[in-house]
């Protein structure tokens, strides 16, 4: 029974905060009014107020109070306001009581403007978040500007660390103004164990090693800004933090975590980091591409040339090499080059994705052809065999004329057996001049293609690229897309 009390307590107290009063009539005209002119921008406006306080906090206003109609609300109407329902209401209610000079006491009204103050839709353009009111943002433009006294600022100092903590830079202003460095780090450590990543930089600045095991736990969450600080701070009794995450095997080489980590470890390079990146390399598979892409492109930056053993080797065995390394390899090391290359063009179908970059492929097998004892016509017709369909129109298109001749009717079926458009698209991309029987069968296969697989809204873009490589005219255009 008691709980029950409590909770209806609890029910009651809220509505009282959000249920809406009935205002004087004058009043309640004004809140309709601005009510119905709230927009995502006017709700944003403070968004970029930390960055460029001085010329923004006066613009800001202004911009807050476009279309106010709350002018004639008198201070305990506005006060009352700052927990509407409408958050425009509220935002304007809250800048026209900070304005006021006759206001006894704007600690009060802080308070209730960060008593109840929900996320809300925001944003400009096609850019929206959904944030609290950045009430934060203004108060913190407020003390660069003089405007607040000592007294109002603790206030808003005691808001921010002890109930309303946020991830900003204005969280982080506040925890700068605290004197003593111990406190400091320990509130850093706070937020960061909350997830917040904005103290992961100042804390890692501190180079408290005893901080390691805090900041290696968050690693894989704190967002890429606070990642690449810390991986810049962190010292080598950092790695083995790195290698316990990489061991994990939870680590997926997108967002930049992946090869954030083999920057960190090659930037560090002793025995233990040299040994990390060699187990992970060792782990790579042809068909998980975008590993070896994640491994080399972290690689690709070392301007030393240390690392080349490494990038061959991703290449050896994921079929990835970005295209200036390639170009650095068949000049400097062409018979590693030409062993690899020969390779992957023998075991087309596990390397397929890799080879579908038309211009690296183009360019090994210009290499090859420049070799010596390459019998490169059967290579391409054997890649071209073995080869999934994603990657026949590539390699067909560098076969020769009469190799072209024997294949296609096989590259025909390929392109009857695409499952959806984007497949189409792309393999129409890859096609070269075709004679005119061809241009006649690929039309043909085209106008066959049922809704599921080319939907009306992809043919336009289908018939674009038909028209451009002169397979459709003018009517062959207007008949497919009325089909």
């Amino acid at each position: 029974m008691k709980y029950f009390f409590t909770i209806i307590c609890f029910v009651l107290g809220m509505s009282k905060i959000t249920a809406q009063q009935e205002y004087r009539p004058a009043l309640q005209a004004a809140i309709d009014s601005l009510s119905q002119l709230a927009q995502y921008h006017h709700l944003a406006t403070w968004m970029d107020l930390p960055y460029n306080c001085g010329p923004n906090l006066e613009r800001g206003r202004k911009f807050v109070l476009q279309g106010n109609t709350l002018s004639l609300a008198t201070q305990a109407e506005l006060i009352e306001l700052l927990v509407h329902e409408n958050p425009r209401i509220r935002q304007v209610s809250f800048v026209l009581l900070m304005q006021d000079e006759t206001l006894d006491n704007r600690i009060e009204t802080i308070k209730s403007a960060f008593s109840y103050n929900p996320p809300i839709e925001a944003g400009i353009g096609c850019i929206i978040d959904r944030n609290p009111i950045r009430y934060s943002f203004y108060l913190h433009c407020m003390v660069e500007a003089g405007e607040l006294k000592d007294n109002e600022i603790n206030t808003f100092d005691q808001l921010l660390l002890e109930k309303y903590p946020e991830d900003t830079q204005v969280m982080m202003a506040v925890v700068n103004r605290i004197p003593d460095e111990k406190q400091k780090a320990e509130l850093l450590r706070m937020l960061i164990r909350k997830g917040y990543s904005r103290p992961v930089e100042p804390l890692a600045q501190m180079r408290h090693k005893e901080d390691y095991p805090l900041l290696g736990d968050h690693l894989r969450i704190m967002d890429r800004q606070a990642r690449r600080a810390l991986l810049q701070e962190v010292d080598a009794d950092f790695v083995p933090y790195v290698g316990r995450i990489l061991d994990m095997d939870l680590v997926r080489p997108v967002f930049g975590l992946y090869p954030d980590l083999f920057r960190f470890l090659r930037r560090i390079g002793n025995s233990e980091a040299q040994a990390i990146i060699e187990r992970e390399i060792a782990k790579l598979q042809a068909e998980d591409r975008s590993m070896g892409s994640a491994i080399s492109k972290a690689l690709d930056e070392d301007t030393t040339k240390i690392w080349d053993r490494e990038i061959m080797e991703v290449w050896r065995l994921n079929g990835y090499i970005s295209m200036p390394n390639l170009q650095r390899a068949i000049h400097e090391q062409p018979q590693l080059a030409k062993q690899i290359a020969l390779q992957h063009l023998r075991e087309m179908d596990r390397y397929s994705y890799y080879y579908f970059q038309g211009h690296q492929l183009r360019r090994i097998v210009a290499f090859l052809g420049a070799q010596d004892n390459v019998d490169l016509e059967m290579l391409l017709q054997n890649a071209f065999e073995i080869g999934s369909q994603n990657v026949r129109a590539g390699i067909w298109n560098l076969m020769s004329e009469d190799s072209r001749t024997a294949a296609f009717p096989t590259l025909v079926e390929d392109y009857k057996a695409m499952q959806n458009y984007q497949q189409i698209i792309v393999f129409l991309r890859e096609l070269p001049g075709l004679n005119p029987h061809q241009k006649k069968e690929i039309a043909a296969a085209t106008f066959a293609f049922d809704e599921a697989t080319l939907p009306q809204r992809a043919r336009q873009s289908i018939a674009s690229q038909l028209k451009k490589k002169r397979i459709f005219n003018d009517q062959d255009m207007e008949q497919f897309l009325k089909q």
